[in-house]
């Protein structure tokens, strides 16, 4: 499995990477980005299995990215982890399997395990014919 991750915060990025390392070494990260628009060609370049995003980056937004890469790269899965509540609908609208909170804390070690549960359901109903599922709801994860 292949990660992006995109987040305008370096050190949250890289926290994320050392978090999704550490918790799920299956997962390789392929490409990280700073803001939407490199996240958009990132992705439709690499094709990952899924891609963390944050919501609000510059250039473009997380919903926007993942708007603009469900053409190009159907079967990349969307993970949004973000400090907004309030943009949860919009983002399982968008077809993500998973909206994690932030802030994440080492104490929130189940997270990886439920966002990698929330993409082998997804896969299999994508395998199914199923075009979008909605597998997990929106959760706080403790203080970073």
């Amino acid at each position: 499995m292949t990660a992006v991750l995109a987040e305008d915060e370096t050190v949250l990025r890289l926290f994320l990477k050392k978090k999704l390392e550490k918790l799920w070494p299956e997962l390789s990260v392929v490409g990280e980005a700073e803001h939407g628009l490199a996240a958009v060609e990132l992705i439709t370049t690499l094709k990952p299995t899924v891609a963390f995003l944050d919501i609000r980056m510059p250039e473009l937004t997380g919903l926007e990215v993942a708007s603009r890469i469900a053409e190009e790269s159907p079967d990349t899965h969307i993970v949004f982890v973000t400090a907004y509540h309030e943009y949860a609908v919009a983002a399982f609208d968008r077809g993500a399997v998973d909206y994690v909170l932030k802030p994440i804390q080492e104490a929130g070690n189940d997270w990886p395990l439920e966002v990698e549960f929330a993409l082998t359901v997804s896969l299999g109903a994508r395998r199914a014919g199923l075009r979008s599922t909605r597998v997990a709801q929106p959760r706080a994860l403790p203080g970073l």
